[in-house]
């Protein structure tokens, strides 16, 4: 018989199975060997003895997010089950009833979900770390210059969690420009940083989320969409070549208009033999001669002398009109192609870039460098190699600097996010940028917390 675990402490990091302890002896036991987690799995303690569970559970951590119960037994056979739990190390133990059974009437339990029963944070205090050069962030300050309260997006977001789970906030600014990324020897810097090292709780701003990320904190449910692009200077070109006469009209017109003079030239032609049945004189019974005057009609040239015959002058009216329509439009639309200068990409995705390889390479540093350093496909990794990896200034902290460098150098291109576009203001590019097709990485942005926060359940849930 094989068994999916042999010791307790596999047991407990299946997170699978719930865990039942008939007393508090049981408890100790595993508070002895150093092995509890209350977050690896269902805890049910069968209480026999008297002992309150504040003295039970006084050297016992049982985070907000851990389901950790306990059934006491009273009299009649009732037992009546408590849900225990610490807001944070330290706190009082919070005891919620949760249901009873009975031998008659069996289970009862509160129809109430779990994080409804845990809504209450009773005046937590979490430390956030905050930055004035997040765009979507805006700081407020007393007048001392203490930040506040945030406001903008991802702060009315911070604050209706805050009105609604009852906890408050201390911020505390940092002034880097590094809002949060990963140094070149791969430790979190910024904001970033300082979650990853515990130094605050939450961090408020918009954080791009990605997997290097994830390895040191954790983020609330995607907030934005956030979509990072490939972006070069405007380069505007006039080609002009031969076949830019015909550009006008797509080839199926052109077809269209010869099958026309070809056709009124042999109904002219027939006309004029009806008219030679006739007795009338001067008749045009050949194709060329017919073709010459159906291409004048097309033209808006006269004749010397109209014809007398009624089906000869309706084919011409007919050549007159096509003509006139055709050669207007025609006209306006060579003007228009010719005058209307057009951009000239040299690439139109990263795959063209790369075969380019007339173009240098930045980054604004984030979630756009990761883009390239940890994808999967070998496009990416190769431009990252090639064009990015080497050149230490081909790192921006900012989507202005990057575009002054592309500005200010031939043949530079920039990738950033639209969250970095957004901190542009008129003027800060002192040239027209073009946005390169088929470049486009979808992310999503939301707030950092600690990894493996006890609130970051709670959060997503309200």
């Amino acid at each position: 018989m094989i068994l999916p675990f042999n010791t307790f402490e596999e047991l407990l990091k299946k997170g699978t199975y719930r865990l039942h302890l008939l007393s508090g002896v049981e408890l100790s036991y595993f508070k002895v060997l150093n092995i509890v987690h209350p977050r690896m799995a269902e805890w049910l303690v069968f209480q026999y003895e008297l002992t309150p569970l504040e003295e039970m559970f006084d050297d016992l951590y049982i985070p907000l997010d851990s389901e950790f119960l306990v059934a006491q037994s009273l009299q009649d056979g009732v037992i009546q089950i408590k849900e225990i739990y610490h807001i944070f190390e330290k706190s009082p133990l919070e005891i919620l009833y949760v249901g009873t059974w009975t031998p008659n009437k069996g289970l009862e339990w509160k129809t109430s979900g779990f994080y409804k029963r845990r809504k209450d944070l009773h005046g937590l205090v979490l430390k956030v770390v905050v930055t004035k050069t997040d765009l979507p962030t805006t700081l407020i300050r007393d007048n001392d210059g203490n930040v506040t309260e945030v406001d903008g997006f991802f702060g009315q977001i911070w604050a209706e969690l805050q009105n609604r789970l009852n906890f408050s906030s201390r911020y505390v600014e940092i002034v880097k420009k590094k809002i949060g990324g990963m140094s070149y020897n791969g430790t979190a810097i910024g904001m970033i940083g300082i979650i990853a090292r515990k130094e605050a709780d939450v961090a408020i701003g918009g954080f791009t989320i990605y997997p290097s990320r994830l390895l040191v904190v954790d983020f609330l449910i995607p907030l934005l969409e956030d979509h990072t692009n490939l972006y070069i200077r405007e380069i505007e070109t006039l080609e002009l070549h031969w076949s830019s006469f015909l550009s006008p009209f797509k080839k199926q017109l052109w077809y269209a208009v010869v099958a026309a003079l070809f056709i009124l030239s042999c109904v002219f032609m027939y006309s004029n033999y009806m008219r030679r049945r006739n007795n009338t004189c001067n008749p045009i019974d050949n194709l060329i001669e017919s073709f010459y005057c159906i291409y004048g009609a097309f033209c808006g040239q006269g004749r010397e002398r109209p014809p007398t015959f009624w089906p000869c002058r309706i084919v011409l009216l007919t050549a007159f009109l096509i003509g006139y329509v055709v050669v207007a439009a025609y006209s306006a639309a060579l003007i228009s192609f010719l005058t209307v200068q057009r951009s000239e990409l040299p690439f139109t995705s990263f795959r063209g870039l790369l075969r380019d390889g007339t173009y240098k390479l930045g980054v604004t540093v984030g979630a756009e460098v990761s883009y390239f350093s940890e994808s999967k496909n070998y496009i990416m990794r190769r431009l990252y190699a090639k064009l990015i990896a080497p050149r230490k200034d081909h790192f921006h902290e900012n989507a202005i600097d990057g575009f002054m460098r592309v500005c200010g150098e031939d043949k530079y291109a920039l990738v950033t996010s639209d969250i970095g576009m957004l901190r542009l203001q008129s003027g800060d590019v002192p040239c027209n940028i073009q946005k390169v097709p088929h470049t486009n990485i979808p992310g999503s942005v939301s707030i950092a917390i600690t990894k493996g926060s006890p609130y970051r359940a709670l959060f997503n849930y309200k």
